[in-house]
């Protein structure tokens, strides 16, 4: 796969995607994941491995696949992306195979996130410990609030129910 082959008028050369990995299907040409990295992305990621987020966006492109964004975040509490890969499905293994790639951009084998931020996709959370078993894994503030109110209010429509 070429990244001028598909689109001639596209400007993008592999100076400016340095790591694009993909993974096919059994003995098929058929990318199942693709994931790919700038390399500053890669040098800001060595430098503040402490701290990823992860979150997964639907229907972003063509084929349906989902698109796993990963963000790092300095010690300034600035955030920066680390890398991105569109993965087949949200199963376990997808997204072991996204962050072992991820994992494999760091330097040195001995430096893992301390800390990983994600929604709760029961395949994500299961797969975390897999790859970063010295991580803890904890759930957005967005995630856990939204879940709060949508069970309050589930909550409060069936106490409205029985007052009549």
């Amino acid at each position: 796969m070429t990244l001028n082959g598909r689109n001639p008028d596209s400007k993008t050369n592999m100076k400016q995607v340095y790591n694009a990995r993909e993974r096919t299907v059994g003995e098929s040409k058929t990318i199942q994941d693709f994931f790919w990295a700038h390399p500053e992305s890669v040098k800001l990621f060595n430098t503040f491995p402490t701290v990823l987020m992860m979150d997964s966006t639907y229907n972003t492109n063509k084929y349906k696949m989902p698109l796993f964004e990963i963000v790092g975040v300095t010690s300034t509490e600035d955030s920066s992306n680390v890398g991105f890969s569109f993965i087949a499905k949200e199963k376990e293994d997808n997204f072991i195979w996204a962050l072992e790639t991820c994992k494999s951009l760091l330097k040195s084998k001995d430096t893992f996130p301390k800390a990983i931020v994600t929604d709760r996709d029961k395949s994500f959370m299961n797969a975390v410990p897999i790859v970063f078993p010295n991580s803890t894994a904890l759930v957005c503030r967005y995630h856990v609030s939204k879940n709060v109110r949508a069970k309050f209010k589930a909550f409060c429509g069936a106490k409205e129910q029985n007052l009549d």
